[in-house]
């Protein structure tokens, strides 16, 4: 017998696909050419000829993006161009230079305009790239507004997908700070901090981002600070005029941007374009660049608050890939992107915003950080209503256009750039001890709460320090019980883990605090709100014993019933150990789209009344039937607006009828409680469908040309609460499960099984 052969997988191969010249008198355009979504990159020899020459990789796709990562690991180079498409004013300048020389670039766009750069930018980066030893000497670059056919919308949207890869696989990254045109100077602020995308160019490949800056010959190089003791050195390039080209590091350039340097210039380059915007942007930059995951999320989390995009949605998914997650909880070396909605332009960027800030929640590598956007110390970023989640400062439609203007919300009556609001603070959730339990809305929620009593700064039993923040000074008037202290987690300071990172000396310290929020439930609305938040130390230990971990949900929709319930979990969900003395539960699940048919309204019972509940069974298969065939696409988006109730059902018999149908004689069928499950439908074959479910989209997708679909439900029988439990994919995560909790009993609502005004007084 032959011994097995050893298979080897064969790497994609790349090929050029055309090449262009300023002298060819035409504007730079794809024409057709090249495979809609590829991978491209540009020569870097031929740029140096005064020839742009681009290959592509036509199996590098989105859907085929782990194949970037084989080329990498194979050997192929490439060096990553971040810029600003609104170039800065001295590169304008140098631009009309270009133009009267014809070595300018014009670039046609989707929008009917024309973006233009010049072939001595691109030499120059060419040059740095081949003389740096730094970079990496890669032989490609690749750079947006070349390698993508910026007017095929369906090239970019694929190209968008993996733009995160791109440049975190690069060899290195090239900062433009001014702009493609030509290098920018040190002294004037351009708009590079201000835009969404360069968030992730920054960030992803961090320890190999290098700024290429204008550097005066005057200027001393290296270059020390006054006070402190550290100094910087540039890499000398080549010389242009007075100046020298360099490159440096950009985590040391936003270091030096916060030191006074001796015989220096004052680096305001990346202070950004918003008046007064201070030292916010460039230090919550910093903060994001940083190795400790906590500090790094805190930091993009604030960065990303500040940002603007001519498209609002694009400030959410241009930092998804910065936010990365663990395939598997143990396993923190593989990490993948957090998905968010796949809808795209399709939906408002506040919705989007809050699907991605739900998944982040649930993840335990500091999900949570997006509450300290404002601070600890006690911020005032407004919350939306009846929500854990900041207010987004995006408030456009779907597909709206922004003014590209700073971003704005509302504080005390008054609208206000959101950087005055933004923390210039080195504190952050160090370590969390809320758990989300699943990004399902309405919140359901696993924490420490602990009364918090009229005196100032008492918490429970412990007395302490108390900075906080709160609306209309509410904890000051509270009444006893009236509002709950939940512990979010330990503060951490920033410069403890990344010395490099300044901030204000002004702060107050707070080393060993605890961040707090305060909630209050209005029994009227039977609901809770967040009114206010701060951090605590307590003059003696923190304790908070076991006995005060409650579950409890936030939200439009959430249980009525009761307004918290004690559970012995710390991560999850408990479970019940004794029979069930009331009721026997079931769940009567939607099997079609239209209105049931009456002779199927059959019951999946999960627990039997005076039986102990199992929760080992696990989930059950449901079919829905689908019918669209004949609907236009907007037909069936409009007929998927209202959502169906998946109902969780009681029943005091031990011996339950096996379906709801309107019968007098068997034992009353009562609702206890529903999951309005929505409806999907995009377009989507069966394949994308399957993907979406896997990153999470809520309820039921639908795939085109398919008149059945599968979901999975379960009833989760916990020592207090039972859980609804629902997912569209079988294997889908945990925290990608839409949770409801039901409480037990009494079984008051409406009856289902008997006809109207039979049932009156029979409980």
């Amino acid at each position: 017998m032959p011994p097995p052969q050893k298979t080897t997988s064969v790497l994609p191969t790349k090929q050029v696909i055309f090449s262009w010249k300023p002298s060819d008198g035409v504007d730079f355009s794809y024409n057709g050419r090249g495979k809609s979504g590829a991978f491209r990159v540009i020569s870097v020899n031929k740029l140096l000829q005064g020839e742009i020459e681009i290959w592509e990789y036509k199996d590098i796709k989105w859907a085929q993006k782990d194949k970037l990562r084989q080329i990498v690991r194979a050997g192929f180079m490439y060096t990553a161009i971040s810029h600003v498409w609104d170039a800065a004013s001295d590169v304008k300048a140098d631009l009309t230079e270009s133009k009267q020389k014809g070595t300018a670039i014009d670039i046609e766009t989707n929008s009917n305009e024309k973006q233009t750069i010049s072939m001595e930018g691109l030499q120059d980066v060419a040059y740095a790239v081949k003389k740096s030893t730094m970079l990496g000497g890669a032989s490609f670059l690749w750079l947006d507004l070349l390698c993508l056919d910026q007017p095929n919308s369906k090239d970019k949207l694929g190209q968008i997908c993996l733009m995160a890869d791109i440049y975190k696989h690069s060899k290195s990254v090239v900062v433009m700070i001014g702009g493609v045109g030509s290098v920018h100077g040190v002294e004037n602020p351009t708009g590079w901090i201000d835009r969404a995308w360069t968030l992730q160019e920054a960030v992803l490949n961090r320890k190999y981002t290098y700024a290429y800056v204008k550097w005066e010959s005057t200027y001393p190089n290296p270059v020390s600070e006054i006070k402190g003791g550290r100094s910087w050195r540039l890499e000398f390039i080549k010389k242009r005029n007075t100046a020298d080209l360099c490159l440096i590091d950009i985590r040391e350039l936003l270091d030096m941007a916060d030191a006074k340097l001796k015989n220096g210039p004052r680096i305001r380059v990346v202070d950004g374009m918003t008046p007064r915007a201070g030292d916010v942007p460039r230090r919550a930059l910093r903060a994001a660049m940083s190795n400790d995951i906590g500090v790094r999320y805190t930091g993009m989390w604030r960065s990303l608050f500040l940002r603007t995009s001519s498209r609002p949605v694009d400030v959410i998914y241009s930092a998804m890939g910065c936010f990365r997650r663990p395939i598997n909880p143990g396993t923190v070396a593989r990490l993948e992107i957090v998905p968010v909605d796949p809808y795209l332009y399709n939906r408002s960027p506040m919705y989007v915003f809050n699907d991605f800030c739900r998944k982040m929640a649930t993840q335990k590598l500091s999900g949570l950080s997006f509450l300290a956007i404002g601070g600890v110390e006690g911020n005032d970023i407004p919350y939306q209503d009846q929500s854990f989640l900041p207010m987004f400062p995006h408030t456009e439609g779907a597909n709206q256009f922004s003014s590209n203007t700073p971003p704005v919300l509302t504080f005390s009556g008054i609208s206000e750039w959101v950087g005055f609001h933004v923390a210039d603070s080195p504190y952050y959730i160090a370590k969390t001890d809320v758990v989300f339990m699943t990004h399902s809305y309405p919140h359901v929620v696993n924490g420490a709460l602990t009364q918090r009593m009229r005196a100032k700064a008492a918490i429970g039993s412990m007395t302490g320090s108390l900075y906080y923040w709160a609306s209309d000074n509410k904890l000051e008037r509270v009444k006893k019980g009236n509002v709950m202290a939940l512990h979010v987690g330990t503060i951490g300071d920033m410069r403890s883990k990344d010395p490099a990172i300044r901030f204000p000396s002004s702060r107050p310290n707070l080393k060993g605090y605890e961040y707090l929020l305060f909630l209050e439930y209005h029994r009227q609305d039977s609901r809770w709100n967040i009114i206010g938040n701060g951090s605590f130390r307590p003059n003696k230990k923190w304790s908070i014993s076991s006995h005060q971990r409650s579950v409890f949900t936030m939200g439009s929709g959430a249980q009525t019933h009761l307004r918290l319930w004690k559970t012995t979990a710390r991560n999850w969900i408990d479970t019940r150990r004794s029979k069930l003395s009331q009721n026997s539960y079931g769940i009567l699940p939607v099997r079609y789209f239209e209105p049931p048919k009456i002779e199927d309204l059959s019951i999946m019972w999960f627990g039997k009344k005076h039986q102990l509940p199992r929760n080992g069974p696990g989930f059950r298969r449901c079919v829905v039937d689908v019918d669209i065939k004949g609907f236009t696409k907007e037909g069936i988006v409009r007929e998927f607006a209202d959502k169906r109730a998946v109902q969780v059902v009681a029943c005091k018999s031990t011996r339950p009828p096996p379906t709801a149908k309107i019968d007098n004689r068997a034992p009353q069928v009562r609702e206890l409680g529903v999951y309005r499950m929505p409806f999907s439908f995009d377009g989507w074959t069966k394949n994308i469908t399957l993907l979406h479910s896997k990153d999470g989209l809520p309820g039921i997708l639908v795939p085109q040309n398919k008149n059945k679909v599968t979901y999975w439900v379960q009833i989760w029988f916990g020592r207090n609460m039972m859980y609804l439990l629902v997912k569209n994919y079988k294997n889908a995560r945990r925290q990608y499960w839409d949770m409801t909790p039901i409480p037990y009993g009494p079984a008051d609502g409406r009856t289902l099984n008997k006809a109207y005004g039979t049932f009156e007084g029979e409980m």
